[in-house]
């Protein structure tokens, strides 16, 4: 294997792993943190409460994914693919969620690393969707 395709799989792989961990500890702390506010309506929250819950739950998820485009970018800056945070944000936005436009693009040398981001992009949308699907049906029906 070229020593040229090794460095983008390490640095890839270890990026995704890292943005992963980070992605699922940070849904955790929001799990724990709507179970204290669930805790304080021993009835269960209301309609408002609920539809307040979900609301915080999607910014929140924004926020965790915007962490982790900026963490890609960052990368991209460091490796010197990109010569201001402007492109590499953008870049880095349209590789994972898979948009893709392809006006911008990656060198030779660390192209393979935009697969990995798009790969992580799928899995960790895909987990926050599921998770927020599962919050919305456990807050209505009362067993959060």
């Amino acid at each position: 294997m070229s020593p040229m395709l090794i460095w983008p799989l390490i640095v890839g792989s270890v990026i995704v792993l890292v943005t992963a961990c980070f992605h699922v500890s940070a849904l955790v702390t929001l799990v724990i943190s709507l179970r204290r506010i669930g805790q304080r309506h021993p009835d269960g929250p209301g309609t408002a409460h609920k539809i307040f819950m979900l609301s915080i739950t999607v910014v929140v998820v924004l926020a965790i994914h915007s962490i982790e485009v900026w963490s890609w970018a960052v990368i991209y800056l460091l490796l010197g693919e990109f010569q201001s945070l402007n492109t590499a944000l953008y870049f880095s936005g349209a590789t994972i969620t898979t948009l893709g436009y392809g006006d911008v693009t990656l060198t030779e040398t660390w192209r393979l690393l935009s697969t990995f981001e798009a790969m992580s992009g799928l899995i960790l949308f895909g987990a926050s969707t599921a998770f927020m699907i599962d919050l919305t049906r456990r807050l209505f029906d009362n067993k959060l």
